[in-house]
């Protein structure tokens, strides 16, 4: 039976599509965690801005800072430095906003380019499936290599769900220990301080091992996750090959 050709461009584009959203998926979370971090600096300097304005505004109105410098004596001096600070502040304060507002136009231009690929997450797979079924149909060498490869990414995506499935609960379970520790060290109802120390030492412990156990659960879930990658990579390469008619 021949095996068609024709959708193969089309296959090899959304391919390609699906390669650019996943980079720009990644590229979204790096530049949000960026705009956090950034919208955090510019917030503690306009803090630091707003207090060096203060500082010069008290000891040139003469207010009580003012009034105890002067009586203190060095006012001219404390001023002019207050007003280098203040310069260093507003500096600082330009600085960290331009860069988070640098940050926020990244964001925006990764986010409008993830909306033109809206619809991906159906339209490649539907494509996927269809070369898939063409080439089982085609009886070639490479028919006979699919069904292996399914298989085994079967198999690797079952991982990969039963990792993450234990990662939620272990994910529960922590949440659960760290309340009881929190409502422990707050608790007043308890007269036993024998008890509320051994309530927090109970869930110390859980914290401390569920702490651990998700950390090395998420590490085996990127594994795995990684190797399915690899897989369902290897079997694109199968169904992008241009076989024979």
């Amino acid at each position: 039976m021949p095996y068609p050709n024709a959708d193969l461009s089309h296959f090899r584009q959304l391919r390609e599509q699906a390669a650019k959203k996943k980079a720009l998926e990644k590229e979204l979370e790096a530049l949000t965690r960026q705009c956090e971090t950034l919208s955090a600096q510019a917030d503690a300097c306009k803090q630091a801005r707003q207090a060096a304005e203060k500082e010069v505004s008290d000891l040139e109105s003469g207010g009580a800072l003012g009034i105890l410098y002067t009586i203190a004596g060095g006012k001219a001096a404390r001023r002019e430095a207050a007003q280098k600070d203040l310069k260093a502040a507003k500096a600082a304060y330009d600085q960290a906003n331009w860069e988070l507002a640098e940050a926020q136009a990244s964001l925006h231009h990764t986010k409008r380019q993830l909306e033109d690929l809206a619809g991906l997450d159906e339209t490649f797979p539907a494509a996927r499936e269809a070369r898939r079924k063409a080439l089982k149909a085609a009886n070639l060498p490479q028919s006979r290599q699919l069904p292996l490869l399914e298989e085994i990414l079967d198999r690797e995506t079952a991982l990969v769900q039963a990792i993450a499935d234990l990662c939620a609960q272990c994910h529960t379970v922590l949440e659960s220990a760290q309340n009881a520790l929190r409502l422990a060290e707050k608790s007043q109802m308890v007269r036993d301080f024998s008890t509320v120390d051994l309530l927090q030492s109970a869930a110390d412990q859980t914290v401390q091992h569920q702490q651990h156990l998700e950390v090395g659960l998420s590490a085996l879930l990127a594994q795995a996750e990684e190797g399915r990658l690899r897989l369902e990579e290897a079997q694109d390469d199968l169904l992008s090959q241009d076989l024979p008619l």
